[in-house]
């Protein structure tokens, strides 16, 4: 699971490797660490922390160390999913009921992160471009034939993103 953790931090030196060591003794992988130092009050600094980290419990563990040090978390937010794709619909988006098609996507375990489109009116061809996050690389096989068949159900066209 992606996490973005904000916590208070004095600036002094020593303060953000008690974060570091906290989640990485605990399995996070980082992706980002950021100093808001414009946003700083009095004596702390804002400082916002990306990273991976293998289930809840792991998430709950370093919330849990964190309070006992006493490190003031600000925000903690973490979204379920861990590989993500990109697919491109094209056709009558409007007209075959986008929400279901959302809905049947999530239904097969495709949490769906953003969604852009672009239409001129409900009867011209449109398209959709769909983010999505999963949490096991089997789970796309599933999720790319749910998209196939929805598809074809509706006459859109799916343009899929290229492996890597």
């Amino acid at each position: 699971m992606i996490v973005t953790l904000e916590v208070e931090l004095p600036d002094t030196p020593g303060q953000l490797m008690k974060v570091v060591d906290v989640i990485s003794l605990r399995g996070g992988n980082f992706f980002g660490i950021y100093h808001l130092r414009d946003l700083k009050t009095k004596d702390l600094v804002p400082v916002v922390f990306e990273f991976e980290i293998d289930s809840p419990e792991s998430l709950g563990k370093i919330r849990s160390a964190l309070e006992i040090q006493g490190i003031k978390i600000k925000r903690l937010e973490s979204e379920v999913g861990v590989y993500g794709k990109t697919v491109i619909l094209i056709g009558h988006i409007y007209k075959t009921d986008v929400k279901n098609t959302l809905d049947r996507l999530m239904a097969r375990k495709a949490y769906i992160r953003k969604v852009d489109s672009r239409i001129k009116s409900s009867e011209e061809v449109s398209s959709m471009k769909i983010n999505f996050q999963y949490e096991k690389k089997e789970d796309l096989d599933v999720i790319y034939a749910e998209i196939n068949k929805i598809c074809s159900e509706k006459g859109l066209n799916p343009i899929f993103q290229l492996e890597t």
